[in-house]
């Protein structure tokens, strides 16, 4: 009996864990950060709903990252998650900035 109890102990424990770690990931994934640098702002890029302006700050920038797709992503959902909520353009306008301000020092 004294085991029946101590093994129904050990499993309702384990569902326990196993629901706040599920918990814990569920809202990690819906945090506003996460929010900013997931599905939406790929999606705008890819979507090329930049307008014309910023379709050229675009090829501008692939121009200057010699035309590594991979590393224009990384830079933009980098700036994404460190200035949340702001516009596609803006977020090409900065790090176009930050790159000729990096290549001048």
């Amino acid at each position: 009996m004294f085991y029946l109890l101590l093994g129904l102990l050990v499993c309702l424990g384990l569902v326990a864990v196993v629901w706040v770690i599920i918990r814990a990931s569920q809202e990690f994934r819906s945090s506003p950060h996460r929010r900013g640098m997931d599905s939406q702002a790929q999606s705008k890029r890819q979507k090329g709903g930049l307008g014309r302006k910023g379709y050229h700050l675009q090829k501008k920038l692939l121009r200057m990252l010699h035309h590594d797709q991979a590393t224009l992503d990384r830079l933009l959902r980098a700036a994404e998650y460190r200035h949340p909520g702001r516009s596609q353009q803006w977020y090409l306008e900065k790090v176009i900035y930050d790159l000729e301000r990096d290549r001048r020092s």
